[in-house]
């Protein structure tokens, strides 16, 4: 996760959910950066038997909990995400290892990491939807590494160079979903597709 300890905020790190890009976007070289990386606990993966730190901690130290904290989780379209955990997954395997999206989602889209982010991360009070995350971010009151408060130029210069800008709704999905599969997506995520107000239909 990433903390903003003066102005009272952190930005958790989804498994799939833009964490790298947030990463790079808030975590800062020079005098603007504000943001410290916290490593943690992982939620475990089913085929691991060590226990995994990354930043994609869902741990949260308790003077993190007050309610003068802001906690952001980013949250995306669970179809997407899927399809996004499935390619990581056989990106990472042997190319014997390597098998269909629907054998991925049978066999590991249970996995710790793989649920749903509002309740791995239950105690967010913000969610920044990835498809519009731009906008989210300018919206929202985080700090982007440039002098704050900012003018609205230096806000709109500096969105520009979120890396990977609504990749979610600009690369196309390449899969055809068949019911059954669009089924267990549901089911599996349904508290996703309920807090980010994601349509059931892909």
């Amino acid at each position: 996760m990433i903390v903003n300890y003066k102005q009272k905020y952190l930005v958790y790190s989804p498994f799939k959910n833009y964490s790298t890009s947030l990463d790079y976007f808030l975590i800062q070289d020079g005098e603007y950066n504000v943001h410290n990386r916290i490593i943690g606990p992982n939620p475990e993966y089913n085929w691991k038997s060590q226990e995994y730190y990354s930043p994609h901690t869902a741990q949260v130290p308790q003077d993190f909990l007050g309610e003068d904290w802001r906690r952001f989780l980013p949250i995306r379209n669970p179809y997407d995400r899927c399809i996004s955990m499935w390619k990581w997954h056989i990106h990472k395997v042997p190319e014997d290892k390597k098998i269909t999206f629907h054998n991925w989602l049978l066999e590991y889209a249970k996995q710790p990491a793989c649920r749903p982010v509002v309740t791995v991360y239950p105690d967010w009070t913000h969610l920044l939807r990835c498809e519009d995350i731009i906008n989210e971010l300018g919206s929202a009151d985080i700090h982007l590494g440039i002098p704050y408060p900012p003018s609205a130029k230096q806000k709109e210069d500096k969105l520009k160079t979120f890396p990977h800008a609504n990749k979610s709704i600009i690369k196309k999905r390449k899969h055809n979903f068949t019911s059954y599969e669009q089924d267990l997506i549901y089911w599996y995520h349904r508290e996703d597709f309920i807090a980010g107000n994601y349509s059931k239909v892909p």
